[in-house]
């Protein structure tokens, strides 16, 4: 899928440069997401079906118009001026310097860790936050150094076992006491305060920071467990796990 992705985007330049000679980067960029929304409208609208407005905060808001004026239409606006004033091959050779860019703006502004948990430097995969904490969740592995006890208590409330779901959607609900859940990832752990993951079929498939949460299942026979991991998502010692509980899901 990655390749996948770096080809189209890689004709999306190219093929966008000889529309630029006639039209703005503004009115170019504008065509674009406009039919790319378009495109993505059946899918939004089936997923609206099963759509929970309650999870709607501030917040939502606030990253929803962060993602679509800056990081979508300003940006695409300024990639197309781009590539009007440098050509494609230029301005693509720039744009790998996003994820430098990306790791160093997180450790500055989020206090995010370059280095492995061992104190020695991380190298550029396990430097990604989201990279290392699949690492560092992944069920059997600990970090070297030593993890704190917690005095957490996890327990799924949903779903139940051998619960049948039907439809594609999975709720799942969790109980958390003798902790809180906080947003923020941090190396600064306490033991009190924390994440949550999801696994189904013993695969990582949720980092969350709530109680609840919605995941895509294929129908069949499954197993779901969750833990309450640290602020750096790296697990405690001893593990605060919930018992597995297995689910199938039928259409």
């Amino acid at each position: 899928m990655t390749f996948a992705a770096t080809v189209c985007w890689s004709c999306y330049v190219a093929l966008g440069t000889p529309v630029l000679r006639r039209h703005s980067p503004l009115r170019t960029a504008t065509w674009a997401i406009g039919f790319g929304c378009l495109g993505m409208l059946p899918i939004a609208a089936w997923q609206a079906l099963s759509f929970d407005p309650s999870h709607i905060h501030a917040g939502t808001v606030g990253l929803y118009l962060f993602c679509a004026l800056l990081a979508a239409a300003a940006a695409n606006v300024v990639m197309f001026e781009a590539v009007k004033v440098l050509g494609p091959t230029r301005t693509m050779l720039f744009q790998f310097l996003v994820p430098a860019f990306a790791v160093s703006l997180a450790a500055i502004a989020l206090g995010g860790c370059t280095t492995g948990p061992s104190g020695t430097p991380a190298s550029a995969g396990a430097a990604s936050p989201p990279a290392a904490a699949a690492s560092a969740a992944a069920p059997g592995t600990t970090p070297s150094a030593a993890r704190l006890s917690s005095p957490a208590q996890l327990f799924l409330v949903s779903p139940t076992a051998n619960q049948v779901v039907h439809g594609t959607t999975l709720h799942v609900v969790v109980a958390l006491s003798g902790a809180t859940i906080v947003a923020a990832t941090t190396t600064a752990v306490r033991p009190d305060q924390g994440h949550v993951h999801l696994y189904v079929d013993n695969n990582l498939v949720s980092m969350n920071y709530g109680t609840t949460q919605d995941l895509e299942v294929a129908p069949g026979t499954h197993i779901l467990h969750a833990e309450f991991v640290a602020s750096d998502h790296y697990p405690f010692d001893p593990r605060v796990v919930t018992p597995d509980v297995v689910f199938t899901v039928q259409p």
